[in-house]
């Protein structure tokens, strides 16, 4: 049975090449997913960064149409280098 089996498949019974091929497998997996691999969360954290720069602008514009109708001061605006736009753009810088 034994010789039948080595006649049949001269590797039969090479465990260890065996063993030693799925490693280079895993291996090589691994490495391929770490190229692949982008950052977990940012784009959850560029999206709601939108979604609050979209909030702030309706309110902004809630503002100032209810400012305009009762003759009051016209609502602030954002410094171009603090607050929501910095770090919108903070977090596009890092993605790229």
């Amino acid at each position: 049975m034994h010789a039948k089996a080595l006649e049949e498949d001269p590797s039969v019974f090479d465990y260890d090449g065996v063993v030693d091929n799925t490693k280079e497998e895993r291996k090589m997996a691994k490495q391929d997913e770490k190229l692949k691999r982008e950052s977990r969360y940012i784009t959850q954290i560029m999206h709601h960064t939108k979604g609050r720069e979209r909030e702030q602008n309706v309110r902004d514009s809630r503002f100032a149409t209810s400012a305009a109708c009762s003759g009051a001061a016209p609502p602030l605006t954002h410094s171009p280098g603090l607050g929501r736009a910095w770090l919108a753009d903070h977090l596009r810088e890092a993605v790229a």
